[in-house]
């Protein structure tokens, strides 16, 4: 869900700070679905902040795997 890809480099060592300082702080959010929408139905996600100078990264979107009885 996100994150950086490092491709194409001989010298991914110069990348390490910058990845390490995306990952120093972050938020982990939970939520329970409708039980009565379908599985199959993709549900959207909108992540809102009002702290300025801050970046959100999220999915858009998800598909619920089935409910078991």
């Amino acid at each position: 869900t996100g994150g950086r890809a490092v491709l194409n480099t001989n010298s991914p060592e110069s990348l390490v700070r910058n990845v390490l300082a995306e990952t120093a702080s972050y938020y982990v959010l939970g939520f329970e679905r409708d039980k009565a929408a379908s599985a199959d139905q993709l549900r959207s996600v909108r992540v809102h902040v009002e702290r300025r100078g801050v970046t959100v990264r999220s999915r858009t979107g998800y598909f619920a795997a089935p409910t078991v009885p």
